[in-house]
């Protein structure tokens, strides 16, 4: 009998801020099929959520857009994106928590690490009715273990690293390095460690 296996498949979405609006001005039909792109992922997963499991991270800045009444109304007719942001709450859809700005988090002070959480905390609770992320995306995959005691204040239980960055305490194989989940410890603070490749 094969062993069991299982799949996590993250989608990673982020809009700058005025990108999809300058879109929408300059090249309208790139910015339709991005918008019908986004309402595709939760309308697949209906009918699905006992099978189908995604883990999605969006940017702080995207959700702001996303649930701007002003953007709403012009984009109303393409996507009703008041819905889409309703139909993301899907039990089969896990939001990741990210950087509000999708900033590279190692090469920004400290201080403003933490304000990038608090903000996407902040929008994510108020448009999903959630007080609890437990997953983390770092925008660009970027990571160091000094993140580890900020992402546990804040409430992620794990991160989602490359498998480049994973070294290993004691003698692993590589199937084993990337294949399954790692705990990482900074000082008090441990983090459940997910490989993405």
């Amino acid at each position: 009998m094969p062993a069991e296996a299982s799949i996590a498949t993250v989608l990673n979405l982020h809009q700058p801020t005025g990108n999809l609006e300058d879109l929408l001005e300059h090249k309208e039909w790139e910015a339709k099929e991005v918008l019908f792109a986004y309402d595709r992922i939760p309308r697949s997963l209906w009918g699905h959520e006992d099978l189908a499991r995604i883990h999605l991270s969006m940017s702080g800045t995207l959700l702001e857009l996303l649930s701007n009444p002003a953007f709403q109304s012009r984009v109303y007719g393409t996507v009703k994106c008041g819905d889409l942001l309703w139909h993301l709450r899907n039990p089969a859809i896990d939001i990741l928590g990210t950087g509000y700005y999708h900033p590279v988090m190692p090469l920004i002070p400290e201080a403003d690490q933490e304000e990038h959480l608090v903000r996407w905390v902040g929008i994510a609770r108020h448009l999903f009715d959630r007080d609890v992320f437990h997953g983390f995306w770092p925008p660009e995959m970027g990571f160091r273990m000094e993140m580890i005691p900020l992402l546990r204040k804040m409430g992620f239980t794990y991160v989602i690293v490359d498998s480049k960055h994973i070294e290993p305490v004691d003698s692993m194989r590589w199937e084993e390095v990337r294949y399954r989940p790692h705990l990482a410890k900074y000082k008090e603070a441990e983090i459940v460690v997910v490989v993405r490749d």
